[in-house]
């Protein structure tokens, strides 16, 4: 099935659910060993789980492999 396919019913779902956008991207980020190199040097302070999963946050496909992109739905919370 592809994405195309099911896209009208998940993007329902998330603004149903209050989501402000829905979107996809690819697996590999670009971003993803300053993130990693941001994590060693101990900057995310008491935020500890963002330190889990480090290998799949670099390489989302070692945890997926069947994956071949990312739905991401931001969706707002109040403070």
């Amino acid at each position: 099935m592809k994405l195309s396919e099911v896209w009208p019913a998940i993007e329902k779902v998330a603004r149903d659910a209050g989501a402000i956008r829905v979107g996809t991207s690819d697996l590999a980020d670009e971003h993803a060993l300053l993130f990693a190199n941001w994590i060693a040097e101990g900057h995310h302070a008491t935020m500890e789980y963002l330190a889990k999963n480090r290998a799949a946050r670099l390489d989302p496909a070692s945890r997926f492999p069947w994956a071949k992109s990312a739905v991401v739905i931001i969706v707002p919370y109040a403070s």
